[in-house]
C-alpha cells in the first residue's frame, strides 16, 4: 500500500473516531442542557408562588424586621400562608411535606385550604416547587378596621356600654 493511502486511511479513521466522540458529546450536552433548563423553569415557577416580601427572606442570614419571622439557633424561620389546590381535604401530603422540610403545622383552615406554617426561610423554594401549594404569604398581623354588620345596622356609631353617662 502506498504510503499516501496509508496516510489517507489514518485521517479517516481519526476524523470517524472524532466523529463519534462529538456526537456523543453533543447528545449528552442535549440530554443536560434540557434537564437544567427545565430546573431553572420550575425554580421561576415556584418563585413566583411565593409572595415577594416572602422571597426576600429565602436567602437572608440576617434576621429580616418583620413580625413573621424570626432567627432560631442561626437559621431565619417564617411564620406562612400555605394555600393549596389539592383534592384532600385534610391536606395529608401537604403536612407530610412541610413536616419533611423540617417545618411544623400551626394550623389547618376549614374554610379554605391553606395552613398556616413556620418553615426555615431557606427552604420556601422547595416546598414551593410542589404542584399542590398555589401560594405562600407571610403570616402578616391583621386587625379588623371596620364592621359591614355594623355599619349596616348602625351600631357602630351607637356609644358602647360604659362610655356614656349613667341615667
Amino acid at each position: 500500500m502506498p504510503r499516501e493511502e496509508k496516510t489517507t486511511m489514518k485521517l479517516r479513521h481519526f476524523v470517524d473516531k472524532l466523529r463519534a466522540r462529538l456526537g456523543a458529546l453533543a447528545c449528552s450536552a442535549l440530554l443536560v442542557l434540557p434537564a437544567s433548563a427545565g430546573a431553572q423553569a420550575a425554580d421561576t415557577l415556584a418563585r413566583l408562588k411565593i409572595a415577594p416580601d416572602l422571597l426576600v427572606t429565602v436567602g437572608a442570614s440576617a434576621l429580616p424586621a418583620v413580625p413573621w419571622a424570626r432567627l432560631l439557633n442561626g437559621e431565619v424561620l417564617v411564620r406562612a400562608l400555605v394555600v393549596s389546590n389539592a383534592d384532600d381535604a385534610g391536606l395529608t401530603t401537604l403536612r407530610k411535606q412541610v413536616l419533611a422540610l423540617g417545618g411544623a403545622v400551626h394550623y389547618q383552615y376549614s374554610s379554605i385550604r391553606a395552613l398556616a406554617v413556620m418553615l426555615p426561610a431557606s427552604r420556601l423554594l422547595e416546598l414551593a416547587r410542589s404542584p399542590q401549594v398555589t401560594s405562600i404569604s407571610p403570616n402578616r398581623v391583621v386587625t379588623r378596621t371596620a364592621s359591614l354588620l355594623q355599619q349596616t345596622t348602625g351600631t357602630a356609631d351607637a356609644d358602647a356600654p360604659g362610655r356614656g353617662e349613667l341615667d
